[in-house]
């Protein structure tokens, strides 16, 4: 599973400017312009990923064996785009 998304981390002064929700738009774009179709992450969060229409997958777990959650953005939710607005 490739690519992944990681390491989002909103300094807590400047939470609640949608700035990791901007931070997560790029990165699917530039995920879907490079021609992937989907982004994967791992996170310990529940509720804050599927605002954006991330879907849990499964469990997996890090490096040091803590249990992890799995999310997927699947590239196909552009497909109603134009390809102007999935050029920006």
């Amino acid at each position: 599973m490739s690519p992944w998304f990681a390491c989002l981390y909103v300094n807590p002064d400047a939470r609640g400017r949608k700035i990791g929700e901007l931070l997560q738009h790029h990165a699917i774009q530039e995920t879907w312009e490079k021609g992937y179709s989907s982004l994967y992450l791992c996170t310990d969060l529940i509720g804050y990923y599927e605002r954006n229409q991330w879907v849990y997958i499964g469990k997996g777990y890090s490096l040091n064996d803590d249990e992890t959650r799995i999310y997927a953005y699947h590239m196909d939710k552009h497909l109603g785009k134009s390809e102007t607005e999935r050029t920006r």
